[in-house]
Parts: C-alpha cells; sequence; structure tokens
C-alpha cells in the first residue's frame, strides 16, 4: 500500500498544480480543493452498498435496482453462480464517472485510483464477511480488454 500511496500523492501533485509557493503537500492540496459536499459523493464510490442476494455478495455503485436485475437474471442464468456474480461485480474505472470526465486521467492514474479503490473495498468486504474469502482485483486494460477495471468474486 505504501508505494500506491506514493504514487497517489504525485498524482494529485500532477492532476492539481499550483504556482502557490506555500502548496507543498497533498494536504495543502487537499485544504484547497476538497469539499465536504465532494467528499459524500466520493464516499458512494469507496464505501459502496453491498448487499448479499440469496447467498451472493453484489457490489451495489449506484443503481439501487440491483437486487431485482440479479435475481431477474439469476432466474434465466445457464452458468455458475460464480459467472453471474462476476458480472455483476465488474466495473470498469472511467465508465464510472460521466462521459466528459473519463479522458482526465491517464491508464497508469486510472491503475493507481483501482488500487485505492480496491484496497478500501478488500478492507469493507473482509469486516463485512470475515468468514468467507472474498478476492478484490485490479485488472490492467490489457487484462480486462477494455479499461483499468475492478473485479469482485469469491471463492469457493
Amino acid at each position: 500500500m505504501k508505494k500506491n500511496l506514493s504514487d497517489r500523492d504525485a498524482i494529485i501533485g500532477k492532476l492539481y498544480p499550483s504556482t502557490d509557493p506555500n502548496v507543498k503537500s497533498v494536504g495543502d492540496i487537499f485544504y484547497r480543493e476538497a469539499n465536504a459536499k465532494g467528499a459524500f459523493l466520493y464516499s458512494a464510490l469507496f464505501m459502496p452498498t453491498i448487499l448479499e442476494v440469496e447467498g451472493s455478495i453484489i457490489i451495489d455503485l449506484f443503481s439501487g435496482e440491483i437486487q431485482e436485475r440479479f435475481l431477474k437474471k439469476k432466474s434465466e442464468w445457464k452458468g455458475s453462480i460464480q459467472e453471474l456474480e462476476a458480472s455483476f461485480n465488474f466495473f470498469e474505472l472511467p465508465y464510472l464517472f460521466g462521459i466528459e470526465h473519463r479522458m482526465e486521467t491517464s491508464d497508469a492514474e486510472d491503475a493507481c485510483l483501482c488500487e485505492i479503490i480496491a484496497n478500501v473495498w478488500r478492507s469493507l468486504l473482509r469486516e463485512t464477511y470475515p468468514e468467507r474469502r472474498i478476492i478484490v482485483e485490479c485488472l490492467s486494460p490489457e487484462e480486462s480488454g477494455s479499461v483499468s477495471s475492478i473485479s469482485v468474486s469469491e471463492l469457493r
């Protein structure tokens, strides 16, 4: 995690440049740029709703209707339950944001953010379901076939 934090700090400095000589740290940038309103919004990404639906762990990012969609899909599903869960717990990072914001970060920056989010989700899932083996992985664009992504699955 330490490497991610140094990467994170360098990226924040790059994304929020300042000519002010008093801005020397991430804390300075945070104080200048951040606000409680934005923190509440991003808390939905870092602390998502976690549902257990008929024994399946589902990350509910923003939709609110995922339980009904999961149950409908499950009733029609021909594959394994792990494949169904994986299809609901796969998140392409840039597509979580509006189209006007998708190109604001590089692949390397997206990969760093994926790692940060994954670390928080791992902790949250470990605390919520200590008896279960839930894996949170970051996938590179090459691994996902698209963009930096997060995958959540359970080992059974």
